[in-house]
């Protein structure tokens, strides 16, 4: 036997007593006093193994509990992985859009100067300004891309409280990253203006 065979804190010795006073007789002359006293005292030497079951489904148990919180840990870091991932190509995009904005409005600067001078003609400065339009337009897209992944980021790194009016946006990303560019304006006309 092993020492956890013996006694436990499922099964802890007991100690009972008893005790009982009467009197008996045959007739009230011969009447006396009787008692009765008992103790027993219960020491579980052997309980079938039960304690060693019941520690190593305890066991079993926390080792699942830890194998369930590894999983969810990974699954955390994945999800903020993506979403960080996400964040930065939303971010990309944005800046990629904006150089394409830009490139679009010197072109149609470009066509507009040379359509005036006579050496270009309508065609080319009605390119350039449907080309203006797609950029914009693009442009869009991709700031409600970013817009998206921010929110996706913060969610899933918890800051998502932050983005509620009132709070504070969170450290790790800029307000408005995309807003670098001041001379592009995304409310111009076609031809460049508002």
């Amino acid at each position: 036997m092993k020492c956890g065979d013996f006694g436990s804190p499922l099964s802890p010795p007991t100690v009972a007593a008893q005790a009982q006073g009467f009197e008996s007789g045959n007739r009230v002359r011969d009447v006396e006093w009787s008692r009765t006293v008992a103790a027993v005292v219960n020491v579980p030497i052997f309980n079938g193994r039960r304690t060693q079951a019941h520690v190593a489904a305890a066991q079993a148990q926390r080792d699942q509990l830890l194998i369930q919180q590894n999983d969810t840990e990974r699954q955390v870091e994945q999800e903020v992985r993506q979403a960080l991932l996400a964040y930065e190509n939303a971010r990309s995009r944005v800046e990629l859009a904006d150089q394409s904005l830009k490139l679009a409005q010197d072109e149609l600067d470009l066509a507009s100067d040379r359509f005036k001078a006579g050496v270009a003609s309508s065609i080319e400065v009605d390119n350039a300004q449907t080309s203006l339009a797609t950029a914009r337009d693009s442009r869009i897209d991709a700031q409600a891309d970013e817009a998206q992944s921010r929110f996706d980021l913060s969610r899933a790194t918890g800051a998502i409280r932050d983005l509620i009016p009132g709070g504070q946006a969170p450290a790790a990303i800029p307000d408005n990253p995309s807003n670098t560019n001041p001379k592009i304006n995304p409310n111009a006309g076609p031809n460049g203006r508002p």
